[in-house]
Protein backbone atom coordinates (compact mmCIF):
# COMPACT_ATOMS: atom_id res chain seq x y z
CA UNK A 1 0.00 0.00 0.00
CA UNK A 2 1.65 3.39 -1.14
CA UNK A 3 2.32 5.43 2.24
CA UNK A 4 -0.05 8.28 1.02
CA UNK A 5 -2.84 6.12 1.39
CA UNK A 6 -2.22 5.86 5.25
CA UNK A 7 -3.13 9.98 4.63
CA UNK A 8 -6.42 9.15 4.72
CA UNK A 9 -8.82 7.69 1.62
CA UNK A 10 -6.50 7.59 -1.76
CA UNK A 11 -9.54 6.72 -3.64
CA UNK A 12 -11.48 9.57 -3.10
CA UNK A 13 -8.62 11.84 -3.15
CA UNK A 14 -8.05 10.74 -6.48
CA UNK A 15 -11.84 11.37 -7.73
CA UNK A 16 -11.84 15.02 -5.99
CA UNK A 17 -8.91 15.76 -8.42
CA UNK A 18 -10.57 14.38 -11.24
CA UNK A 19 -13.51 16.72 -10.84
CA UNK A 20 -11.34 19.71 -10.93
CA UNK A 21 -10.74 19.23 -14.87
CA UNK A 22 -14.43 19.21 -15.05
CA UNK A 23 -15.00 22.74 -13.99
CA UNK A 24 -15.91 25.76 -16.10
CA UNK A 25 -16.70 29.65 -15.59
CA UNK A 26 -19.92 28.57 -14.18
CA UNK A 27 -18.85 25.92 -11.50
CA UNK A 28 -19.89 26.66 -8.15
CA UNK A 29 -16.03 25.89 -5.18
CA UNK A 30 -16.29 26.29 -1.55
CA UNK A 31 -13.01 26.63 -0.14
CA UNK A 32 -12.91 25.36 3.45
CA UNK A 33 -10.25 26.79 5.69
CA UNK A 34 -9.28 24.45 8.81
CA UNK A 35 -5.78 26.65 9.13
CA UNK A 36 -5.37 28.07 12.67
CA UNK A 37 -3.51 31.14 11.82
CA UNK A 38 -4.22 34.47 10.91
CA UNK A 39 -4.76 35.01 6.88
CA UNK A 40 -1.97 36.12 5.09
CA UNK A 41 -1.59 38.40 2.02
CA UNK A 42 -0.77 35.31 0.13
CA UNK A 43 -2.58 32.67 1.98
CA UNK A 44 -3.13 29.24 -0.17
CA UNK A 45 -6.70 29.01 0.83
CA UNK A 46 -8.36 32.57 0.63
CA UNK A 47 -5.63 33.93 -2.66
CA UNK A 48 -3.67 31.16 -4.36
CA UNK A 49 -6.15 28.46 -5.26
CA UNK A 50 -8.70 31.01 -6.46
CA UNK A 51 -6.63 32.67 -8.12
CA UNK A 52 -5.43 29.64 -10.13
CA UNK A 53 -8.96 28.34 -10.49
CA UNK A 54 -9.99 31.79 -12.03
CA UNK A 55 -6.85 31.62 -14.64
CA UNK A 56 -7.78 28.62 -15.26
CA UNK A 57 -11.51 28.33 -16.07
CA UNK A 58 -12.74 32.44 -15.71
CA UNK A 59 -12.85 35.58 -14.00
CA UNK A 60 -16.07 35.30 -13.14
CA UNK A 61 -16.00 31.36 -11.10
CA UNK A 62 -18.02 31.93 -8.16
CA UNK A 63 -15.68 30.30 -4.92
CA UNK A 64 -17.16 30.61 -1.76
CA UNK A 65 -14.69 30.60 1.34
CA UNK A 66 -15.49 29.75 5.10
CA UNK A 67 -14.15 28.81 8.18
CA UNK A 68 -14.65 27.74 11.33
CA UNK A 69 -18.52 27.54 12.36
CA UNK A 70 -19.52 29.18 8.65
CA UNK A 71 -19.46 25.78 7.05
CA UNK A 72 -22.53 25.20 5.05
CA UNK A 73 -24.83 22.37 6.08
CA UNK A 74 -26.34 21.97 2.37
CA UNK A 75 -23.40 21.49 0.22
CA UNK A 76 -25.48 20.07 -3.07
CA UNK A 77 -24.70 23.79 -4.46
CA UNK A 78 -20.84 23.01 -4.93
CA UNK A 79 -19.05 21.27 -7.92
CA UNK A 80 -16.46 20.90 -5.49
CA UNK A 81 -15.25 21.47 -1.99
CA UNK A 82 -11.87 22.36 -1.22
CA UNK A 83 -10.69 21.44 2.73
CA UNK A 84 -7.49 23.65 2.76
CA UNK A 85 -5.88 22.96 5.80
CA UNK A 86 -7.22 19.90 6.98
CA UNK A 87 -6.29 16.44 6.99
CA UNK A 88 -7.94 13.20 6.99
CA UNK A 89 -7.38 10.33 8.91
Amino acid sequence: MPFAAYKGDLDAYVRGAQVVEQLNEHSHVLIAEACTHAPLSEDIGRVKIPNLLRKKYGKNMDIQIVSGGDFPEDLSSYDLIVHCGGWNV
